[in-house]
């Protein structure tokens, strides 16, 4: 849908708040306490609203959801983070909490492979 270079500019101006995915020529970079300052500050929007996302479902992989949601940095950060909370299989009335934050940054770290460092 993009190329390399719209891709990067598109993060850069979605993640231009609170960084918790900066992109960046063929490189992610997560930044795992801000991964986890952001998941903890829309905590409410992540448990209510979160779509439900069909498995294996390539539309909903990592980059797909992250870099082709839409151009509204809130809903792009939700639905990566939805995307988530749904492969963990965790209820959406679930406390959201530090551990629960963490362990999905560190999926979110580990599903982009070798195109991320993490912070």
């Amino acid at each position: 849908m993009f190329n390399k270079i719209s891709i990067a500019a598109f993060s850069a101006f979605l993640l231009s708040g609170v960084n918790m995915v900066n992109a960046y020529s063929y490189r992610t970079w997560v930044d795992r306490p801000a991964c986890m300052e952001s998941m903890t500050q829309f905590e409410n929007y992540y448990r209510n609203d979160c779509p439900h996302f069909k498995d294996n479902d390539e539309r909903y992989q990592f980059q797909t959801v992250y870099f082709n949601y839409g151009t509204d940095e809130f809903a792009t950060r939700a639905q990566v983070i939805c995307s988530y909370l749904d492969t963990y299989n965790y209820n959406k009335r679930v406390l959201f909490n530090q551990e629960v934050a963490d362990s999905l940054c560190a999926h979110i770290v580990e599903q982009a492979g070798d195109n991320v460092t993490e912070g």
